[in-house]
């Protein structure tokens, strides 16, 4: 027997209108408009819903084939990289995919935009992109929304802006020591790909900005995977000097810093043989060319594994540190 209330219930929604996709082109000039002025790295500081844009964006471009119209190729002409630039790219990419690369060089571009990149997403055709990233887009450059709680859920086109596995292994986040365990003398972001419901408050301009005001100077300790057990014991001698010195690892820290590499005022590599021998691949070299230019404070000889060797060149370029 039928149900009449269910029946009733079925033609109800049968007749309910769905609201279609956003108008594009009214869209896109209001915030081609907005955005003239809002730097790459202020989108990506401000808050976390400009880091889940450029994911969303990423992840779009990267499942283009090289080659077809709107691949990475196409997108780092029209934001105006350098051919050098983009075959860089191409030989020494690393696991966080060519679009964020792509991205990451442009930021550093003093008159990278927003309106830029949506500018040159549009020429592209790319409006699956600009669809994706509709709502996020109205909940940043909206000046009455605060939080991307205030909005409606995203649309039926951004279904693939969810999380995966590939984004919590490029997105450490700062908030770590490389002990594992939390560390409140870390800077800290919010992590890359995470929950939109985190507070935008905790971003990495922010808080590193708070840091400089606790911490004198922040030192950047970089080193390969042979080094990992020396680099544990420099940040727990770093720390224990109350120095006022905040500490970041690398490898831990390797998308923001690609944004906001001018936070780091010196750099501590921890020589051993394995970092020796990647350091002639010019692609590993020179894939961060925000910290170029940087403070490197040099040490006497590779260092051992025996503590005392590792305390006596830690107070070395500990003491070069302090007097710089």
């Amino acid at each position: 027997m039928r149900n009449p209330a269910l029946d009733q219930e079925l033609e109800d929604i049968r007749k309910t209108d769905v609201p279609g996709p956003p108008d594009l082109t009214k869209c896109l000039i209001d915030w081609l408009t907005k955005s003239a002025n809002y730097s790459i790295k202020k989108f990506t500081s401000d808050n976390q819903i400009g880091w889940d844009i450029l994911h969303v964006i990423a992840r779009f471009i990267d499942g283009t084939p090289v080659g077809s119209n709107g691949d990475w190729k196409h997108l780092a002409g029209l934001l105006g990289l350098h051919i050098h630039d983009i075959i860089r790219i191409e030989n020494f990419s690393t696991i966080k995919g060519a679009t964020l690369e792509v991205l990451s060089q442009f930021a550093l571009n003093n008159h990278a935009t927003v309106s830029k990149l949506l500018e040159a997403l549009s020429i592209m055709e790319r409006h699956d992109i600009l669809y994706a990233i509709s709502e996020k887009l109205e909940a940043l450059l909206n000046p009455f929304a605060t939080s991307i709680q205030e909005k409606v859920p995203l649309n039926s086109y951004a279904t693939s802006n969810q999380p995966n596995e590939l984004d919590n292994e490029m997105d450490s986040g700062m908030a770590f020591s490389i002990s594992g365990e939390a560390d409140p003398e870390n800077l800290k972001s919010v992590t890359l790909g995470s929950s939109p419901s985190l507070p935008i408050e905790n971003n990495f301009q922010k808080e590193s900005e708070k840091k400089k005001m606790k911490y004198s100077k922040t030192v950047l300790l970089t080193f390969t995977q042979d080094g990992y057990e020396i680099a544990q014991q420099v940040a727990r001698q770093i720390r224990s000097l109350n120095l006022g010195f905040g500490v970041l690892i690398l490898e831990e820290n390797r998308d923001e810093l690609e944004f906001c590499g001018e936070k780091v005022d010196y750099i501590i590599p921890i020589i051993t043989e394995e970092y020796l021998w990647q350091s002639w691949n010019d692609g590993w070299k020179w894939s961060l060319w925000c910290l170029r230019g940087k403070n490197y404070v040099p040490v006497n000889q590779v260092v051992d594994f025996r503590a005392n060797e590792v305390e006596k060149q830690v107070s070395e370029s500990i003491c070069l540190i302090a007097h710089i």
